[in-house]
């Protein structure tokens, strides 16, 4: 068994520095993955990409902003429905 020496003086064997480039390679491999993830769509920002929220979806995501209760929710839904629709 080879002993490397480092620029701290910590004393490593071979087989230290082989899971460190395992560790190294596994670490790269994951932020490259990331990064191809994370990369947009072009596709994406097309306006028929997504539909635009209706109007009981923006109440409903209102009442839940300003976090009233889900009872509150369901009879305002329940007035806008019997009025509007």
């Amino acid at each position: 068994m080879q002993i490397y020496f480092l620029h701290y003086r910590e004393v490593t064997t071979k087989e230290d520095t082989m899971e460190n480039a395992k560790v190294k390679s596994l670490v790269e491999y994951r932020l490259q993955a990331a990064e191809q993830c994370i990369q947009p769509d072009t596709n994406s920002f097309l306006p028929s990409a997504a539909p635009k929220p209706r109007l009981l979806d923006k109440v409903r995501q209102t009442i839940r902003t300003r976090h009233y209760s889900y009872r509150t929710e369901k009879a305002y839904i329940h007035w806008i429905k019997r009025f509007i629709f």
